[in-house]
């Protein structure tokens, strides 16, 4: 008689730490899902926090951040790791913090406990950073959002970034078209399909990103109305730049309407910029970037007094907005300007 084997028991099941949650396969979706414990409702129930993504390994490391780390162990380059997790802004803002804090904040604060942190070493980093000044002020301004967010989860018990000295921002030169400029790219973009996009920017005032994400769904041609309600960026379509971007332009020129209608050429931004840098070399004016029609257009629209409430709601800024970031100088004649109020508009005496 054949002598028995022994039976081999089967591995331990392992459990995941109390309250760290649990993954499974999503059947309905796909991929996998995730919950985790985060606190309890009015009536005493557990209440979840609940993850998706394509696998297993993705979804336990969503999962991983969601629970609260040691503050005594937890460093500035783990504390940003889960910072960029978490963070919920578009693609395209999401790509700049992550290269702020792998070109600069990780490098030199990385290793430093989140707890023990000072505004000295940060001073001292910033410093050592390459970069003009508005590079390094803006990669600071992102380590206080971090830290921040630091000071919700009761990791520390000050933002340090409030203590540090920044540089000085440098004074950014903005190099207008003049109205006639304007005029000539006006008149060359609304024979050309593939350059109605520009006769948009110039005729609305709207951002480059705004203007390719249009669809012939967002003109009412009846009312003479366009919805502006997302944008393009590197990242793909997403929504507008902020809430007061969401808006509508209410009577739209004439010269949009059929433009509009038929909707204007979709593109990537890349192809948009080389038709741009084409049109402005063809028209023999230098190179300023199709933002620069925005500003123009701003900034004109100050100067020939447009109401700033007015213009501010139909750039979706607020009006504090729109004067500090579009008020430039546009060669206005100031003096005569002011001898008119003060003589009369015929010269006499008031």
């Amino acid at each position: 008689m054949p002598k028995k084997r022994k039976a081999i028991p089967p591995p331990p099941k392992t459990r995941r730490p109390k309250g760290s949650g649990s993954s499974s396969p999503d059947t309905r979706r796909g991929g996998w899902k995730g919950k985790v414990p985060v606190g309890k409702t009015a009536a005493g129930a557990t209440h979840y926090r609940y993850f998706h993504a394509d696998s297993q390994r993705a979804v336990e490391e969503l999962m991983r951040t969601a629970t609260r780390p040691d503050p005594d162990t937890v460093t500035v380059s783990e504390w940003c790791d889960r910072w960029l997790l978490a963070c919920k802004v578009r693609a395209s803002s999401k790509k700049v913090y992550a290269a702020r804090v792998e070109e600069r904040i990780r490098p030199s604060l990385g290793a430093v406990k989140l707890a023990a942190l000072t505004a000295w070493d940060i001073e001292v980093a910033a410093g050592a950073w390459v970069g003009n000044a508005n590079t390094v002020r803006d990669t600071i301004g992102t380590l206080g959002t971090i830290l921040k967010a630091a000071r919700k989860a009761r990791l520390v018990t000050e933002n340090v970034v409030e203590l540090v000295t920044r540089p000085e921002a440098s004074a950014t030169k903005f190099d207008l078209f003049t109205r006639a400029e304007l005029g000539l790219i006006l008149n060359a973009t609304l024979i050309e399909h593939r350059l109605h996009t520009f006769a948009v920017l110039v005729l609305t005032g709207a951002r480059i990103g705004e203007a390719i994400a249009l669809q012939p769904t967002d003109f009412d041609a009846a009312k003479g109305e366009l919805s502006i309600s997302r944008t393009w960026t590197a990242g793909g379509e997403g929504p507008p730049k902020s809430k007061n971007s969401t808006r509508t332009l209410k009577d739209v020129p004439q010269e949009l309407h059929a433009i509009l209608t038929a909707g204007p050429p979709r593109c990537h931004y890349a192809t948009a910029v080389s038709r741009w840098e084409a049109l402005l070399k063809s028209l023999r004016l230098r190179y300023r970037s199709p933002h620069q029609i925005r500003h123009s257009v701003a900034s004109y629209g100050l100067a020939d007094a447009i109401p700033v409430v007015d213009l501010a709601e139909h750039l979706g800024h607020t009006p504090e907005e729109l004067l500090r970031t579009y008020g430039h100088p546009t060669g206005a004649n100031v003096s005569g300007a002011i001898l008119r109020l003060v003589r009369g508009p015929q010269g006499g005496a008031v």
